[in-house]
């Protein structure tokens, strides 16, 4: 069950258009969001661009339905951790690595890239690590009693099963000491370097664990597990006695991390933490976060106490208790840390919280709890926790409070009918509702979100083909076409999407619609389409399309540009296609071309010129029978800049008033609304010219009038009895001479 907005994309011999946080596509390679398996086996995709308690979707492995997810941005980086391995990442047991999903994705280790994760299993002896490891591809690695594997995606959740804690004690299973990412000595993003656990082997521990061989130092200080605050595994240092005897020696600095360090003055902390049984808890973290400056500490004990010699200053406190299906989740948005004190964290404390509506059948598919704290140098710091249902999820009111518009606390859902399956296939409504609370966690935690105080939209979802199924946010499906009624919790920015498949919704639609972030008033807004054509290129608002683009900086120019968006005012797709190009031409000469869907990074000479940047794209009927071909001609000009530029780019876009079905009447003259969608931020001049042509057979071409002015015209298309399709074709004049020219084969069909 999917968790907030993103989804995976096809993986298959075709290729998707557009692109988000990853490498472009090619006809060779198919394209796929950056969707990542966790060793846990859960899968996440990050999004941090989008609101809070959007940033993230997470679907858990089978079986691990009442995990919870930390997400939290440490560095620059995500960090997506499930609940049953924070203890052993603060206890310095599992390599914090393994649920940096930003450094992960960069190494290449997206589900897309196909490849296996490599991982080190340390144990007593090579013997029992490599047992631990369960013969998956193990190499055994007897100087540090360790076994290196490979894992592959689809296991990783068997894998993880053998190795986790049981019974909220924070020990790896299967006789395993550590696990660790086996990062590559030198990785380039993309992963182009895949770590090898043979004789080739890039590998920081196998590189140092060989020097140590063959040198025969005493001892060498490896450097392997790399110091990651973000996730509060403590500095760790490797060490390995050579010839092997001896084996590995972890050392770490007590149970709690700090960095960097900082030299002021520093009192005790006692921090003694209970379960939800009243004993002291096994399964628990903590962590401390200056508030005026960067300096972090994480402490776990099993023994339910821990002592730290924490610097003097002001802190952000998040902690996490776990006792079976429970937990506690405690966040103090001001602890004054300025003498030595004790700080009892209790689990038996923390209180249900929730999100209620008016419909009575009504359930959570997704939830999350977001604590977000300012630093006074207006540094973001604090997590989220996700999950599909409030189960066994419980918040400790706060008792201290930050000062004002520094701290706020946000409690976020998606509710819809349940389907008895395990899903919400035919929901007839889905809602869309939070509440925060500024300033403090208070002790209200379940609120009620009534739909005479929410914005209703009732959103029409389009069949682009026949026999397809569509599936709203994530969360609720049915074959379209089909109506859902919404709502929204008013005021508050909403991202939403759309995806089709063939038969059951999965992880991989054939085509993806998003549309940026809306804001809806309390009561009736009315209607929304979805799937509706004409597809074609777009230019939606940068936010929170940041992969949007077409820009030069220095003499380099980048585009990524959609061209299978449905006729929505700001919204981006993608959808498989068969085959695709890219091609810039400088002064008509050609500077660089791929197999790309309107994608490319091309280098060109400096100083001022006339560029032209052509872009085609085709799909399957099977896909879509509509817009089977998009291609698009930009002419424009361009010179060496100093700053990134946005390249003054514009599309024509058509929104007709299609059934639906995608069909417009026939044997009548039909009106199509165009209007001119120019790049955001782009400096474009106004219109000097816009005509639109129609085919019915997309060889003959025809002019049609068009009514209006400006940006915004009404071309009318005469539909003859017996027509089926209609084809069209824009150009597109600006007074200072940039230019688009764009076909759209097959743009919608008519009734006969």
């Amino acid at each position: 069950m999917a968790l907030a907005l993103a989804v995976v994309l096809p993986v298959t011999t075709a290729v998707l258009a557009g692109g988000a946080q990853a490498a472009p596509s090619t006809t060779g390679a198919p394209y796929a969001e950056p969707w990542l398996t966790l060793v846990t086996g859960d899968r996440v995709l990050s999004r941090p661009d989008a609101p809070a308690g959007q940033e993230l979707v997470v679907k858990p492995a089978p079986g691990r339905e009442s995990v919870r997810f930390q997400r939290s941005v440490r560095g620059g980086d995500v960090h997506v951790v499930p609940s049953d391995a924070a203890t052993l990442i603060a206890a310095g047991t599992v390599d914090a690595r393994l649920f940096n999903v930003s450094r992960l994705l960069e190494l290449g280790y997206a589900d897309a890239d196909a490849r296996e994760l490599p991982l080190i299993v340390t144990a007593a002896d090579e013997a029992r690590a490599a047992a631990a490891a369960g013969g998956q591809a193990v190499t055994r690695l007897p100087l540090i009693d360790a076994a290196g594997v490979r894992v592959a995606r689809d296991r990783a959740g068997q894998f993880w099963s053998r190795l986790a804690p049981k019974n909220d004690v924070p020990v790896l299973g299967g006789g395993a000491a550590g696990l660790w990412l086996d990062a590559p000595l030198s990785a380039t993003a993309g992963g182009s370097g895949a770590p090898d656990l043979g004789a080739d082997s890039e590998s920081r521990l196998i590189a140092g664990m060989r020097a140590a061989t063959e040198r025969r130092e005493a001892v060498v200080d490896l450097a392997v597990v790399e110091r990651f605050p973000a996730t509060g595994a403590g500095p760790i240092d490797l060490a390995v006695t050579a010839g092997g005897a001896d084996g590995t020696r972890f050392v770490r600095s007590g149970a709690a991390a700090r960095t960097p360090v900082v030299t002021q003055a520093s009192h005790q902390l006692t921090l003694v933490a209970t379960d939800h049984n009243g004993n002291p808890a096994t399964n628990w973290t903590v962590t401390f976060n200056d508030v005026e400056r960067e300096n972090v500490v994480t402490a776990t004990d099993p023994s339910g106490t821990a002592v730290v010699s924490l610097p003097a200053g002001n802190y952000f406190m998040e902690a996490q208790i776990g006792t079976g299906a429970l937990s506690t989740y405690i966040a103090e948005p001001l602890v004054v840390h300025d003498r030595a004190r004790t700080i009892a964290l209790t689990a038996t404390e923390g209180r249900p919280i929730g999100l209620t509506v008016d419909r009575a059948d009504a359930e959570p598919g997704e939830v999350a709890a977001i604590f977000s704290r300012m630093t006074v140098d207006g540094r973001m710091i604090g997590g989220s926790t996700h999950g599909v249902n409030f189960d066994g999820m419980l918040v400790r009111p706060s008792d201290s409070a930050a000062p004002a518009d520094q701290f706020v606390f946000y409690v976020a859902a998606r509710l819809a009918r349940p389907d008895g399956q395990g899903g919400f296939g035919g929901s007839p409504y889905l809602y869309h509702v939070q509440w925060l609370e500024p300033d403090r966690v208070p002790t209200d935690l379940i609120r009620h979100m009534g739909d005479a105080e929410l914005g209703k939209v009732q959103a029409r979802l389009s069949a682009a083909a026949p026999g397809k199924t569509g599936r709203k946010d994530y969360l609720v499906h049915g074959t379209l076409p089909f109506t859902i009624t919404e709502y929204y919790v008013p005021d508050t920015p909403w991202l939403s999407s759309v995806g089709t498949f063939t038969g059951a919704p999965n992880d991989n639609p054939e085509t993806m619609l998003y549309s940026g972030a809306r804001m809806f008033g309390v009561g009736n807004q009315g209607s929304e389409r979805w799937n509706t054509g004409v597809f074609g290129p777009s230019f939606p608002a940068s936010w929170p399309w940041s992969w949007t683009k077409a820009t030069r900086t220095g003499n380099q120019i980048d585009v990524e540009i959609p061209l299978f968006t449905d006729h929505g005012a700001n919204r981006e797709a993608r959808s498989n296609v068969t085959g695709a190009s890219t091609k810039l031409f400088r002064n008509g000469s050609l500077v660089g071309q791929n197999a790309q869907v309107a994608t490319g990074s091309f280098g060109v000479p400096a100083g001022q010129a006339t560029y032209r940047l052509e872009a085609k794209a085709t799909r399957s009927s099977g896909v879509a029978s509509l817009s089977t071909s998009v291609s698009v001609q930009w002419t424009f000009k361009s010179a060496t800049v100093t700053a990134p530029q946005r390249l003054p780019l514009a599309v024509v876009r058509f929104a007709p008033n299609l059934d639906d079905h995608n069909r417009a009447p026939g044997g009548t003259v039909f009106s199509v609304p165009v209007s001119v969608q120019r790049q955001d931020g782009s400096a474009g001049a106004a219109t000097k010219q816009l005509t639109v042509e129609a085919s019915y057979d997309g060889r003959f071409w025809f002019p049609v009038p068009l009514l209006g002015s400006g940006d915004s015209r009404t071309a009318l298309v005469p539909h003859p009895r017996g027509v089926d399709h209609v084809s069209l074709r824009a150009t597109h004049l600006d007074k200072a001479g940039n230019r688009v020219e764009q076909t759209i084969t097959r743009a919608y069909q008519v009734r006969r």
